[in-house]
């Protein structure tokens, strides 16, 4: 699974791919 520019394991939880999204979107908006 791609997320941005970082690539993510298949098999990762639903939490972590949570909180890798709002990390990002958490970056994109303070630019």
């Amino acid at each position: 699974t791609i997320i941005g520019d970082e690539m993510i394991p298949g098999a990762v939880s639903w939490e972590t791919l949570e909180a890798v999204v709002k990390e990002k979107l958490a970056v994109a908006h303070a630019q």
